[in-house]
């Protein structure tokens, strides 16, 4: 089809993603059909999770699937999709019950596909912009399938502590197969919810099936994870760090010979005592001066002197501000 190699074309900015696409497809023939599996053990969970998926019926129409979309290029080219994806993984695989880690995946799949439209939405090919309508229309289609799909999945996986750590690879699934239904789409197939619960069982099983996929899809979310916290965990909120202004906290000081003092001031700065024949400067103290209308006129005017030896107000005589 036509939107086949025109899809292929999105995007070509993200070049240093490309290798880790061509490595994620790499191996998908030894893969295909369960191959690579390791021991009982890894078959067991395989198999839970694909007859949790689709019955013995549609198990038995699934290799008619299998080699359609052998070396398929993900039409997601920005591989680093949003790291929300990746520390839902994590969330998970730390949660205490199988309800729990399905329920941290519930909005994976809308997170997976609103990383793809946009992608799409920006294709210069006009053929791969008028595939938009129809990928939307099918991922809206399947999206409550895949949900359950992709909570059975995480049961399953939390069910079993030695395969409970594979939660991890969960986006991976969830973003692998949003890409191959697009694919798909554009390829002109009608892709019904039934199908895409299908190339979900797929993806599961080619991303855990394969130590090679389950080795990748481990390391990405471990970097994808290291770099979510290092880049929303530097700008979290401290409202009491460092120290106050001046390295004094403001209180309250104890007034002298009855003249009020201001907050954050000591005692002895804000009180003066006036002896008679002094003159009186409209300030804050400490060498500061009063930045009122009225003071700032009064400064330019020649003082008088004050005949009494009671303290002087420790307010300003223009604005009435405390003395500082």
């Amino acid at each position: 089809m036509a939107y086949e190699s025109e899809l292929e074309a999105l995007p070509e900015h993200e070049e240093e993603f490309e290798t880790e696409l061509e490595d994620e497809m790499e191996g998908e023939d030894e893969t295909e059909g369960g191959a690579g599996l390791e021991g009982e053990g890894w078959l067991g969970a395989l198999g839970n999770i694909a007859s949790s998926l689709l019955g013995e019926q549609e198990m038995e129409g699934e290799d008619e699937f299998e080699g359609e979309d052998e070396h398929e290029i993900s039409p997601i080219r920005k591989i680093y999709p949003d790291a929300m994806m990746e520390h839902l993984g994590e969330l998970a695989a730390e949660s205490e019950s199988e309800d729990e880690a399905a329920e941290h995946f519930l909005p994976l799949i809308g997170m997976a596909a609103s990383k793809l439209l946009p992608v799409v939405a920006r294709a210069v090919a006009p053929m791969a912009k008028r595939a938009l309508p129809k990928i939307a229309r099918a991922l809206t289609r399947s999206t409550p399938q895949l949900t359950k799909g992709i909570g059975r999945v995480a049961k399953v996986l939390h069910r079993n502590p030695q395969t409970r750590h594979l939660l991890r690879a969960v986006p991976t699934i969830a973003r692998r197969t949003v890409g191959n239904i697009a694919r798909q789409t554009a390829r002109g197939r009608n892709v019904t919810p039934r199908t895409a619960v299908r190339t979900l069982a797929k993806q599961a099983r080619y991303v855990l099936g394969s130590p090679r996929q389950r080795q990748h899809a481990l390391r990405r979310h471990k970097n994808l994870e290291r770099r979510f916290h290092g880049r929303w965990g530097r700008g979290i909120a401290r409202p009491h760090y460092g120290t106050a202004v001046h390295g004094v906290a403001p209180r309250y000081a104890t007034p002298v010979n009855g003249a009020p003092v201001g907050v954050g001031t000591h005692a002895r700065a804000a009180a003066t005592t006036y002896s008679p024949g002094s003159q009186v400067s409209i300030g804050l103290g400490n060498g500061r001066q009063c930045t009122c209308g009225a003071a700032t006129a009064t400064q330019s005017m020649p003082t008088q002197s004050v005949q009494t030896a009671v303290p002087a107000p420790a307010y300003c005589r223009c604005c009435g501000q405390v003395l500082r």
